[in-house]
């Protein structure tokens, strides 16, 4: 098994989605959540609700990792988080459980991202995906290392990480968008290169069983610490002008509910 710490940049991913999740939460006051896919994506599994558990919801894992329980123990929320069976059957069979149905960058994978919105839609009132963004500036640097390296492309069509292909899947699923934005824009390309590639090459992309993940953003909200470098970097995405943001952001996100706005 290969041991591996995830990078300055996934712990910074993990900081704002954490601060975006929070945010959401006392604006719509969702309780109740599960999370669909609830895989690593190059990094350790069963971490991206976190911010959800922070906030005071209970999270389902479908398909989770029982090992990053341990995580959430160790943050105290491990009363909060339960791993559940990702067979879609058994999912729509406990419709009604949830207040939120969300998914973090592999709706566009597999079935595609009309059916993974349909799929969460019909969970729960609430829908929620993030995605990584298509409009962002390195977006073609990583297709090309991709094409350049002979890999195969793995994350979707290019073509779902837009906005417009998101809400038009969402309205498709008979939801309408209620908040979307993009968030995650530290100012360097998504990925920068040599990691992805060199994961890939080691077949632990998509494989994250197969790894010893270290994840800092653990020790970060258990201390309470915020390492000055993760501040430096949201100090500066806080001043650029929606634009800039736009373009500079990794990652997109996008909530919509059944019968409109609340």
């Amino acid at each position: 098994m290969t041991a591996e710490r995830e990078p300055v940049g996934i712990t910074y991913d993990r900081l704002r989605l954490g601060e975006v999740e929070e945010l959401l939460v006392r604006r719509f006051g969702w309780k109740r959540v599960v999370e669909v896919n609830a895989g690593g994506a190059k990094a350790k599994p069963s971490l991206y609700s976190l911010g959800f558990g922070r906030a005071g919801c209970s999270v389902d894992l479908a398909g989770g990792d029982p090992g990053a329980i341990e995580d959430w123990r160790a943050l105290g929320l491990g009363g909060r988080v339960s791993i559940v069976d990702p067979d879609p059957a058994s999912l729509t069979g406990s419709a009604g459980r949830w207040d939120l149905a969300w998914n973090f960058v592999t709706a566009s994978a597999g079935g595609g991202l009309s059916g993974a919105i349909r799929l969460l839609a019909s969970l729960a009132p609430w829908v929620m995906t993030v995605h990584e963004n298509g409009l962002h500036f390195g977006r073609p640097w990583h297709v090309g290392l991709h094409a350049l390296m002979g890999i195969e492309w793995t994350h979707g069509r290019w073509a779902d990480a837009f906005p417009g292909a998101v809400g038009l899947a969402y309205r498709e699923a008979g939801l309408s968008t209620v908040d979307a934005g993009f968030f995650d824009a530290p100012g360097w390309p998504d990925p920068p290169g040599p990691r992805d590639i060199r994961m890939h090459l080691a077949g632990i992309a998509g494989g994250e069983d197969l790894v010893e993940w270290e994840a800092p953003i653990v020790e970060i909200y258990r201390s309470g610490r915020v390492p000055g470098v993760l501040r430096l970097l949201r100090a500066w995405e806080r001043i650029q002008p929606p634009v800039v943001r736009m373009l500079a952001s990794h990652l997109y996100f996008h909530v919509g509910r059944e019968g409109g706005r609340p």
